[in-house]
């Protein structure tokens, strides 16, 4: 077999093999890559922390003042007395926010049209977004609650910078509808979420994402997996 289809063999397989594992990827400037089932969300970035915000019994209904993130403490509100303890089992990486500053947990069967079966975190007020910041992701995937009734809502995705990656418009329904994203230009830094209906707010759910590894990092595990491919091949390549 030719050299040169040989070479190209191996750097198929070492950019399939590095994109599959998701820790090296050469420079694209692509578009982000929408998915409206969390199946093929998790097919294409696999094994990614979940938050389900079941750690925290809702209790019917928790009001607290954004931003909110681990370790943020929630105050007495008068649906939760006494107060409960710090959000330090929030996963990392991510604040939730919206424009009036509070925030509210609403638990299963709370509101029946809402169709949750488990918490949702969404804005206190139905007339406000709802931001999810993130500290460096390629990655996020959430399901919608529109509220009530069916609505559509405006997802606005950002980068790090704060700059408009792009504009999604799902129909969402009760019961939630999946959301899921994955850039390969660059990391998320923020995703709003808008309901387009008059009066009703938005909610989240089972919120998945991923922290972006730094480029030294990349770099290390993207040239050790590129040793390990190589080595493969000396050893299977046939002798001359």
């Amino acid at each position: 077999m030719p050299a040169i289809t040989m070479r190209n063999r191996f750097l198929t397989r070492l950019l399939v093999t590095s994109t599959a594992l998701g820790v090296f990827a050469w420079p694209a400037n692509g578009a982000p890559i929408t998915f409206d089932t969390r199946a093929a969300f998790n097919a294409a970035a696999p094994g990614l922390p979940v938050e389900t915000f079941e750690s925290r019994f809702a209790q019917g209904v928790l009001i607290c003042p954004g931003p909110l993130k681990r370790g943020q403490q929630c105050p007495m509100t008068p649906e939760t007395i006494p107060p409960p303890p710090p959000f330090d089992d929030l996963l990392p990486g991510i604040t939730y926010s919206s424009e009036s500053g509070l925030l509210v947990l609403l638990g299963p069967g709370f509101l029946p049209e809402v169709g949750n079966t488990s918490n949702v975190l969404g804005p206190y007020s139905s007339l406000d977004t709802l931001d999810l910041t993130l500290e460096s992701a390629s990655a996020i995937g959430f399901d919608v609650f529109p509220g009530v009734a069916e609505s559509d809502v405006l997802i606005s995705v950002f980068d790090s910078a704060n700059a408009l990656m792009g504009m999604f418009t799902i129909s969402a329904s009760p019961g939630g509808t999946f959301f899921g994203i994955v850039s390969d230009n660059g990391p998320i830094g923020r995703i709003n979420i808008d309901n387009l209906a008059e009066f009703e707010g938005g909610l989240v759910d089972n919120v998945a994402f991923n922290a972006v590894p730094e480029p030294a990092t990349i770099i290390l595990i993207g040239t050790g997996l590129a040793g390990l491919i190589r080595a493969r091949y000396r050893r299977t390549r046939p002798r001359d």
